[in-house]
């Protein structure tokens, strides 16, 4: 009891400039705005709304959104990506491969030598703002190499070289070697992990992600070890204005991105005759009335929670903006929410246990004119223990 009393204590002090303004994410889904001050030894320091210092345990939280980052814009230089098959994403410096080994320099973690088993997506140049297209293209069966003229070629990926690759065809094709110029994306038919990983998870603005451990936040910085091969790297130490989020797994729950699940789209997806379907987006998941889209939710989902903006109006918003967005989980809606330029913004918190998530976009009084919405944090509160559950059934 004294131990919790003094977790939770409150310090009527000033903050100081050592601080960064950042959302904290509860158990529950519930945001609170805060300044963060440390954390360090499985706790997290804040000031609150009132600019009062609170202590508290690291377990209360499963989120840490930095402020800001939505309006910071990362490097426009070229960049390669590399999306693991545990669901890691590194996004930095193409320093070619030797064979089985693909080398990338990431500003932050250095030289990284990544094995190809290890790999699902492979993207040699990508312009930034063109990324988060590439990482919703489906998985494959066989390995798969995309040509920049839109050629795809099916196979196995043989070996990664300094400036090119050697693709081997099925049947008696053989193997052909293409110079990286020439490719745009290699989808790699790896399977993912077989056990959930409960590594804390740190995404930077550039699109990094990394499961982490060992975090501490002190002077607005972030220290930490990636974990890119089941185990944890030497710490490094990063600017608190160039990380995104960080989702905390010191407790029974984890976080799911929405983005990673597969949208079906279940009507509407045109605008006066112009297909407007959903798509991801670097800032999201974009959507447009009219349209009705429906999420096949893995087990163990216990709630759903985004930040809901309206979006495309330029400077301002269009007045023309004015629809309304359902939430709805196996039949059950939320209560309409509408969306117009004066009231171009909205928290999404609702329970979510059930089969199907179910996004509904309707227009409001102007029609589908500029009815525009961008889905921000869109994630799913998973409990880890129903999950492995039934993991372990399907097995």
């Amino acid at each position: 009891m004294v131990i919790a009393a003094l977790m939770c204590a409150v310090v009527p002090v000033h903050p100081s400039a050592a601080v960064t303004a950042a959302t904290a994410v509860t158990a529950d889904l519930d945001r609170r705005a805060v300044r963060i001050q440390r954390l360090e030894d499985g706790t997290i320091s804040y000031f609150d709304g009132a600019r009062r210092l609170r202590v508290e345990p690291v377990e209360q939280f499963v989120q840490l959104l930095i402020d800001g980052s939505a309006n910071r814009n990362p490097t426009s230089a070229t960049r390669a990506l590399v999306q693991l098959a545990d669901g890691q994403r590194l996004i930095g410096g193409w320093a070619g491969g030797d064979g089985q080994t693909v080398h990338l320099d990431h500003e932050v973690l250095g030289r990284l030598a990544l094995p190809l088993e290890t790999i699902r997506l492979l993207v040699p140049r990508q312009r930034p703002q063109d990324l988060a297209a590439r990482l919703q293209e489906p998985r494959f069966s066989l390995d798969r190499l995309v040509l920049v003229n839109g050629d795809v070629l099916e196979g196995l990926l043989a070996a990664v070289g300094p400036g090119s690759v050697s693709f081997e065809l099925p049947g008696e094709a053989g193997t052909v070697a293409l110079s990286l110029e020439r490719v745009a994306a290699v989808h790699l038919a790896n399977p993912g992990p077989q056990t959930q990983r409960v590594w804390d998870l740190v995404e930077l603005i550039d699109g990094t992600r990394v499961w982490a451990s060992a975090l501490q936040i002190a002077s607005d910085r972030l220290t930490f070890a990636a974990a890119l091969a089941d185990r944890a790297a030497p710490a490094v130490s990063v600017d608190l204005a160039q990380v995104e989020r960080i989702n905390f797994a010191r407790h029974g729950m984890h976080l799911i991105d929405l983005a990673a699940l597969e949208p079906e789209l279940v009507a509407g997806g045109q605008v006066f005759g112009v297909p407007m379907g959903p798509r991801q987006v670097a800032g999201g998941l974009w959507l447009h009335a009219p349209v009705t889209v429906r999420f096949a939710l893995p087990p163990g989902v216990r709630r759903f929670a985004a930040l809901a903006t309206v979006t495309g109006g330029g400077p301002g918003h269009s007045p023309w903006t004015d629809f309304l967005l359902t939430v709805q989980v196996d039949g059950r809606k939320s209560e309409p929410i509408r969306l117009t330029a004066a009231s171009h913004r909205a928290l999404i918190n609702v329970p979510a246990q059930g089969r199907y998530l179910k996004l509904k976009l309707d227009p409001g009084t102007n029609g589908p004119v500029m009815d525009r919405l961008l889905l921000r944090d869109a994630v799913l509160l998973v409990d880890r223990a129903v999950e492995s559950d039934r993991v372990d059934e399907d097995r």
